[in-house]
């Protein structure tokens, strides 16, 4: 194809995009090109470089999920994400947003396969594709694969699960609200409770019989 004719193509596209984009709203079209430049993003890769990428980009949108779960601490954020911290590590973090609800439990092992199979195309010198067989085994256990062919080609499930697995991290980050933290006693109704914790242990004291209610005394 030429490229005028590749020019006019893309032109088009974009324009038909554009049309796309003004029936949804700002929240669902950010979404929507979101998820089309990740799916590109892998597409153009080669077969280790869809699953490094795959992996570097989930390990940060499990990231920002967890981020938007907890208390709004920006220091103790900083530090619980940073590289040696609790939530450092891409396993860390699939574990710690199963824990909390976030993710279910599906999904978790789908992202632990995802994290084995990084590992084996980043760690191993010789050449390996999807066709590989340790790597192609794990392909064909991902949970969220959907409804397709049978017999389709491990790329293509691993590239559809990602996907799917993006979108599905993305929409429970946009619903997920951060957690309160507890009043501290001093303030609100927490001061009450401590007047009243207070004046229980004061009775105890005065009256052994509250505090040693079983005893025979």
């Amino acid at each position: 194809m030429a490229d005028d004719e590749k020019s006019d193509e893309h032109k088009f596209m974009e324009e038909l995009e554009e049309v796309v984009y003004s029936y949804l709203t700002k929240e669902a079209a950010a979404s929507f090109k979101q998820l089309r430049e990740f799916t590109e993003t892998l597409n153009e890769e080669s077969d280790r470089g869809a699953a490094l990428v795959a992996a570097e980009i989930l390990c940060e949108e499990l990231a920002k999920l967890i981020k938007s779960k907890m208390v709004n601490d920006k220091k103790l954020i900083k530090s619980a994400f940073s590289f040696n911290g609790a939530l450092g590590s891409f396993s860390g973090r699939i574990d710690h947003a199963f824990l909390l609800g976030l993710l279910p439990n599906a999904l978790r092992q789908d992202l632990h396969l995802l994290r084995a199979i990084r590992n084996e195309f980043a760690h191993s010198t010789a050449p390996k594709t999807f066709e590989t067989h340790s790597i192609k085994s794990r392909c064909m256990e991902l949970n969220y694969y959907g409804i397709g062919e049978k017999g389709s080609p491990p790329r293509k499930v691993f590239l559809r699960s990602m996907t799917l697995i993006f979108r599905m991290i993305v929409l429970r980050t946009s619903k997920t609200e951060h957690s309160l933290i507890p009043d501290d006693p001093k303030n609100g109704a927490s001061e009450a409770f401590v007047k009243t914790l207070l004046e229980g242990i004061e009775r105890t004291t005065l009256d052994p019989k509250i505090l040693f209610k079983d005893a025979d005394i």
